[in-house]
This record gives structure tokens, C-alpha cells and sequence, in this order.
């Protein structure tokens, strides 16, 4: 186990167990990116929310106040830097060098929204603020920055920013490879023409999330239960043929973060027996959809959950090399992760 101070060390009382037969590694003074099986602690100084990885840091929301401000935590340090010019923001990601995090809601909000900021990754500091009349999840795909717009799709120019606006209802998740961009939103997957938002595929489905694109599929979750799907499970993991078209559902207890890392892509949920939690990641195989066999599982608090962003508890995951950053688990800690490779 890495540890990165005494506190986080004693406060789970080294029982952190990765399972599936691969050995836990020594402690560390220092912080290092996690090896295949360890796990590095970055305390942050408050409960971590949404959060993005990018220039040598993870940014994190936490609460302040009322509102949510971004933090900078360094990578290498540990350091954890508040940003005040962002208190007010949520939802930060990471693209062409620098971090986005919308202001929303109106102009009451402490950074001003509903617009976008557009950060310095070494500082911190807000560079611009770009108004696009409405935020909810920005999502960097096909060299720019999409959000859902006053008039619906719009994408930001991340050098001259420049908002383009194609109209349409907006999206709820996007995912992109090789120019190809896809988005989810109400009852139905698309791709579209990053150049004028025009529709070039749509597969209806019910209420799909999670959205990943890789190089052969799109893959996604439905975020409302099918109740009239036979079985005990109601929830589906969905992959998308990116050539053929054709649509494969598999059913799943409850939906799950999907996140592409290291070459794979891993789901990450919550195992909550109310005396006992732990954040279970598990890696995917492609031709059957079921897990592979790989599986960590990392000791969270019990009960001590934030946001659940479709209808249970849901943890963050965002992908760094072969690592992944968990947050949202109910600590004040962020979790670094080194997968199996």
C-alpha cells in the first residue's frame, strides 16, 4: 500500500485488499504513481466530488460553503491548492492543455455563470470565461470542448474560443476516437458530425449513460431500469458495433462508471453491505461483456455517499495511464488506483 500521510494510513487501518491473487506493495514516504495492485491517498481537505486529471494534477470538486470550489491537487506532491475564482463550479475535465469547469445556474453564482472557465493547468488561475448561455457536462471529443448549450450542441474552440452552436436537444454524455464522436441524451445513442452536428447514426435505447468510445465500439449502460426484463436484473450494458451497427445487451445488477484505461475498459461500483463498503473494479471483456476475471476491490467508508448522479450510489473514476483516480466515495481523500497490466 502507498499511503500518502499518518492520518489517511490510521484512518483506514491498513486494511486495504486488492483480490484476484496480486500482492500488495510496501509503504512509501513519498508519492508515486501507483504500481499494478497499490493505491496512493491524496487528502484534500474536503468531501471529493467530480474531478478531472490533466497537467501533472487532479482537480477536484469539493464543498464550500454552499457551493462547490475546484482544488488543485499536484500529482507528484500531493499539494492541495483551493481556487477561489472557481467557487461556484462543478464538473471540471481536461483537454488541449487546459481544464474546463462550468459556472452554472444564474448570475448569482459565485464565478459568474452560466458560462465556462478555462484554467492554466501549472496556476490554477481562470484565464477566460467563455459564455455559452448553459453548461451541464462539458466533454472534450474530436479537438474541442461540447457542451449543451443555450441552443442545444455546442462545441467551444479550445485555441480561439469560438462557440459554435448546431441546435438539437443538447447531451447528457459524448465520447470520441479517431474523429468518430458519439453522444447519449434521453432514449437514444447518436453519432454525429463533430464539423456540423448533424446526425449520422442513432440507435434508440433506454435512457443510456456512461457513454465510451474505442477503437472497434461505443459502449454505455441504461440508467432507468427495464422492468420488464426477465431476470432479477433490469439495468443492461450496451455495446455498439461501431462498423456493423449492431446492438448488444447484457444484463447488470445496477449501473456502474465506465472508464477506458490501460487498454481495457473497467467498471467501477459500489458494495455497500451497511457495515462494509468498498469500490469494486472490474475489467470488461469485449466479446462476451462480462467481467474478465480481473477484479480489485478498494475499502471505502459504509454510508457515506455523494452525489448519485443516476439514482444510486455512483463513484468517479477518470482514467491516468494505468491508473484511475476514484472520487465521490464519501472520503476526503482522493484514490489513485494502479491496475493490472
Amino acid at each position: 500500500m502507498i499511503v500518502v500521510d499518518d492520518r489517511a494510513f490510521r484512518a483506514l487501518c491498513c486494511v486495504f485488499a486488492l483480490v484476484a491473487g496480486w500482492v500488495i506493495g510496501g509503504l512509501s514516504p513519498s508519492i508515486q504513481p501507483p504500481g499494478p495492485s497499490e493505491i496512493a491517498l491524496y487528502p484534500v481537505g474536503g468531501r471529493a466530488g467530480s474531478i478531472a486529471v490533466g497537467g501533472g494534477a487532479a482537480w477536484v470538486i469539493t464543498p464550500d460553503d454552499g457551493w462547490g470550489v475546484l482544488r488543485r491537487v499536484d500529482a507528484t506532491t500531493g499539494f492541495v491548492e483551493r481556487l477561489p475564482a472557481t467557487r461556484g463550479s462543478s464538473w471540471p475535465t481536461f483537454g488541449d492543455g487546459y481544464v474546463w469547469a462550468p459556472c452554472a445556474g444564474t448570475t448569482d453564482n459565485p464565478c459568474g455563470g452560466p458560462l465556462i472557465l478555462k484554467l492554466d493547468p501549472t496556476t490554477g488561475v481562470v484565464l477566460d470565461r467563455i459564455d455559452v448561455g448553459s453548461t451541464g457536462f462539458p466533454a472534450f471529443a474530436a479537438d474541442g470542448l461540447w457542451v449543451s448549450g443555450q441552443s442545444g450542441l455546442a462545441r467551444i474552440d479550445p485555441s480561439t474560443e469560438q462557440v459554435d452552436e448546431f441546435g438539437g436537444r443538447g447531451f447528457s454524455w459524448i465520447g470520441s476516437v479517431r474523429g468518430s464522436v458519439w453522444e447519449a441524451s434521453g432514449d437514444r445513442i447518436r453519432q454525429f458530425d463533430p464539423s456540423d452536428g448533424s446526425t449520422l447514426r442513432s440507435f434508440h435505447l433506454n435512457d443510456p449513460c456512461f457513454v465510451n468510445v474505442t477503437g472497434d465500439a461505443v459502449w454505455a449502460e441504461t440508467c432507468r431500469p427495464d422492468l420488464d426484463a426477465a431476470g432479477p436484473d433490469k439495468y443492461f450494458l450496451i455495446r455498439i458495433n461501431a462498423s456493423s451497427g449492431e446492438v448488444r445487451r447484457v444484463p447488470i445488477a445496477t449501473p456502474t462508471t465506465m472508464v477506458t484505461a490501460a487498454g481495457r475498459l473497467w467498471m467501477v461500483r459500489v458494495e455497500d453491505s451497511g457495515e462494509s463498503a468498498g469500490a469494486a473494479i472490474e475489467s470488461i471483456d469485449p466479446s462476451s461483456m462480462r467481467p474478465s476475471g480481473d477484479r480489485l476491490s478498494v475499502p471505502i467508508a459504509a454510508g457515506r455517499w455523494g452525489v448519485g448522479i443516476v439514482g444510486v450510489p455512483t463513484i468517479f473514476a477518470v482514467a491516468d495511464g494505468s491508473s484511475l483516480w476514484l472520487s465521490n466515495t464519501g472520503e476526503d481523500d482522493l484514490i489513485r488506483v494502479g491496475l493490472p497490466v
